[in-house]
């Protein structure tokens, strides 16, 4: 299996204010990761800093993610990626949910469009999923049906959450396995009655996951555990671990 690098979503440390940037990265470092996944600094000062921080730490940032709502932000985030050498840009939801089939098909144009401009850029636009795509049900199919219809593979990838996968009734390794030629990047988090947990601590079957991600050959794949009633630091180190150990990556 080529072995991909290993990010950290950075949502873990959420009101962990204790930690700062610093505090972190240096915590992502310590656990082995290679880099992070983050949005754009506020300011230049703060985008200075955070090179400094990641140079120290011999990180990387792999990617942004943003949502659905805020993509009159994309001309930023193309930037930040471009100045840090990533490559991923990840958008989650698809706007008004309210108004049915028609707003995951609007949705996937706008994406389409957004994808176009960020090829332009050096920048694959990368389609994050929860589970409500998948509960949400029309004649036409649900709604991650529809996106998979209207999703122009040459401007929108995906960006497969296996948990989220996985709340929405389906087998995640088997989801990988179909839509394969479209994943760009995974998402990896467990789930341990009915909440988010530690890679490998949980119901999911990671082992069946990367025998599909193996032969795909991606350039990263990424932790994301929404929350912890652990120390953050702990909780990414658990997971880190799992992955060398068990999976070897």
């Amino acid at each position: 299996m080529a072995r991909p690098k290993v990010g950290c979503q950075p949502i873990i440390f959420g009101g962990h204010d204790e930690y700062g940037l610093a505090g972190m990265l240096r915590a992502m470092a310590d656990a082995g990761y290679d880099g992070v996944e983050m949005g754009p600094p506020r300011s230049p000062e703060a985008k200075d800093e955070l090179r400094r921080l990641l140079d120290e730490h011999g990180l990387e940032v792999l990617g942004s993610h943003t949502g659905y709502e805020r993509l009159d932000r994309l001309e930023a985030n193309l930037r930040f990626l471009g100045d840090f050498g990533a490559s991923l840009l990840m958008i989650s939801g698809t706007g008004d949910r309210a108004a049915g089939a028609a707003s995951y098909a609007a949705a996937a144009g706008v994406l389409n469009d957004c994808g176009r401009r960020a090829a332009e850029a050096g920048v694959t636009l990368c389609y994050h999923n929860h589970s409500w795509e998948f509960h949400d049900a029309f004649d036409e199919g649900c709604g991650m049906d529809i996106l998979l219809r209207e999703l122009d593979p040459a401007c929108a990838k995906l960006c497969v959450d296996v948990y989220w996968i996985y709340d929405g009734g389906r087998d995640p390794a088997a989801f990988l396995e179909q839509w394969k030629d479209r994943v760009a990047v995974v998402h990896l988090k467990d789930r341990k009655n009915d909440t988010f947990c530690e890679v490998g601590q949980g119901e999911l079957d990671f082992k069946a996951i990367f025998e599909v991600l193996g032969p795909l050959g991606l350039p990263w794949v990424v932790t994301e555990q929404d929350r912890t009633d652990k120390d953050p630091a702990v909780s990414i180190k658990m997971s880190r671990d799992y992955l060398r150990e068990a999976i070897g990556i």
